[in-house]
């Protein structure tokens, strides 16, 4: 009996790695020939949604 557990799971996961090399992605990357500059070294993040009043604050919902 376990032989035959040994045995299925290599067949399985020969059967898995088949499948795999031959499904998996054909990639050919290329190197990247301009990279990007950020327009400043500030990590703040900032802009403001309308209506959404400041950071911290909270709001009542009122059912009607």
């Amino acid at each position: 009996m376990l032989i035959r557990t040994v045995a299925a799971s290599l067949a399985l996961l020969v059967v898995l790695a088949v499948t795999g090399a031959v499904a998996g992605p054909a990639w050919e990357p290329e190197p990247v020939g301009e990279h990007l500059r950020p327009a400043t070294t500030s990590t703040a993040i900032g802009g403001t949604t309308p209506g959404a009043g400041a950071p911290g604050t909270t709001r009542s919902v009122s059912r009607r």
